[in-house]
């Protein structure tokens, strides 16, 4: 995000600063191991071995070295809880113009199916509004930050 360092490495970064956020909303465990986050051209990313508890979230980043520990200077890079995984793809290349976000779990069943358009090229990150649940929105329209990787709009905890 040209906005800010979203994985609070202390680089601003158009390509590692992308980032896509998965929160089990369910009220049982979701089995990630073997699972392809994929766009609409290519597989980006395939996940270890992780079991998502119920209200647990994976933040993956395309790049950098994420640091949630409290020592970047932005808001969002406070220490983040347990239940938030972060992880880091080596590049997820989403399109700014558009694009479908596929998560299938090992076997090949659809767990997450997304399409964004041109409003994912504004330098914020989409958010659901209603939180969790609502159509995509940018970010900066429901919140005065661009993004809050890991919290709510409004910085609080998932």
């Amino acid at each position: 995000a040209v906005g800010g360092d979203a994985n609070c490495d202390g680089v601003i970064s158009t390509t590692a600063d992308e980032f896509l956020e998965f929160v089990n909303t369910g009220s049982t465990a979701i089995d990630l191991t073997g699972a392809i986050v994929a766009d609409a051209l290519s597989d980006q990313f395939t996940f270890g071995a992780l079991l998502l508890a119920p209200g647990d979230s994976v933040l993956l980043f395309s790049g950098g070295t994420p640091v949630f520990d409290g020592s970047g200077a932005d808001p969002w890079c406070a220490a983040l809880p347990a239940q938030v995984h972060v992880l880091v793809a080596g590049g997820l290349s989403l399109n700014n113009g558009g694009d479908t976000i596929t998560v299938r779990d090992a076997g090949g069943t659809v767990l997450v199916d997304v399409t964004y358009g041109a409003e994912g090229g504004f330098d914020t990150s989409l958010v659901r509004s209603p939180e969790l649940s609502g159509p995509f929105e940018q970010h900066d329209t429901v919140s005065a930050a661009a993004f809050s990787p890991g919290r709510r709009a409004d910085g609080s905890a998932l």
